[in-house]
């Protein structure tokens, strides 16, 4: 498969993707219709910075990560993976810095060896 660059004009293949295509997880109870329970309406967020270059800008490129067990258990994996998260930027991390926002919400700065980037992790309610 092929695309043409919206900058350049050129014709890029897709095949040759730097990072991998996760494909969507099957719909939970929560994603129709109804109220969804507790246990399951509580997700973690990861907010990165994606692209390279000049197509480098701020996105959330995997999809969510259902936790059961309710906000408790969101909360308890946000902070592991603001602590663990490997970005897609930097390659080679130098150094990591997290700061918790609130309960729900963490800020990692990641220090690489050209180049300091951040990412967000949050607890986020499916409504």
């Amino acid at each position: 498969m092929t695309r043409v660059h919206r900058m350049s004009g050129k014709m890029e293949n897709m095949t040759q993707q730097p990072w991998p295509i996760l494909e969507r997880p099957a719909p939970l109870p929560s994603d129709t219709f109804g109220n969804p329970d507790e246990s399951n309406r509580f997700v973690v967020l990861i907010e990165q910075t994606v692209g390279s270059g000049e197509t480098q800008r701020w996105g959330v490129p995997d999809a969510p990560i259902r936790v059961p067990g309710g906000r408790p258990a969101a909360q308890q994996m946000a902070a592991q993976l603001a602590a663990n998260h490997k970005p897609r930027h930097p390659m080679m991390e130098q150094g990591r810095w997290v700061y918790r926002i609130s309960d729900d919400q963490y800020l990692s700065v990641v220090q690489g060896a050209t180049a300091t980037f951040h990412f967000r992790v949050s607890v986020a309610e499916l409504l």
